[in-house]
C-alpha cells in the first residue's frame, strides 16, 4: 500500500484547533512510517495565527487568504471546520472525516 493523504481543512484561531491538531499529530506519528501524509489548509482570517501555529507542526500547512470565502470550501463541500478527507495513492477521495475521534481507526484500516 502506498501513501495516503489526510487533507485537512481547519482554522488555527478556533477553539477546537489545539485539540484537533493533537489528534492529527497522534495519528500522524503512528502512521507516517506507513505512508501517511498530512496536508493542512488554514482558513483563518489573519495569517498571523497560521504563521504562529504552523511552524510547530510536522506536516505541510498552507494558508488560504480568502478565508471562509475560498472556492476550495465549495469545491470540497466543506460546510464546517474542521473537515478532512482521506485521499488514496491513486488520488481518489475515499473517506470524509467528520468525527475526528475515529481518525486513528479510519487511517489504520487503510494503511
Amino acid at each position: 500500500k502506498g501513501n495516503y493523504v489526510l487533507l485537512d481543512f481547519t482554522a488555527y484561531k478556533s477553539d477546537f484547533s489545539l485539540q484537533h491538531n493533537e489528534k492529527i499529530k497522534k495519528t500522524y506519528n503512528k502512521y507516517k512510517s506507513k505512508g501517511l501524509i498530512v496536508y493542512q489548509i488554514s482558513f483563518d482570517s489573519d495569517a498571523h495565527f497560521w504563521k504562529n501555529v504552523s511552524v510547530e507542526l510536522p506536516w505541510t500547512t498552507v494558508y488560504e487568504p480568502q478565508s471562509i470565502h475560498s472556492d476550495l470550501l465549495k469545491r470540497y463541500n466543506v460546510r464546517e471546520l474542521p473537515t478532512a478527507y482521506i485521499i488514496d495513492n491513486d488520488g481518489d477521495l475515499i473517506k470524509r472525516i467528520d468525527d475526528f475521534n475515529k481518525l486513528d481507526d479510519y487511517i489504520g484500516q487503510m494503511l
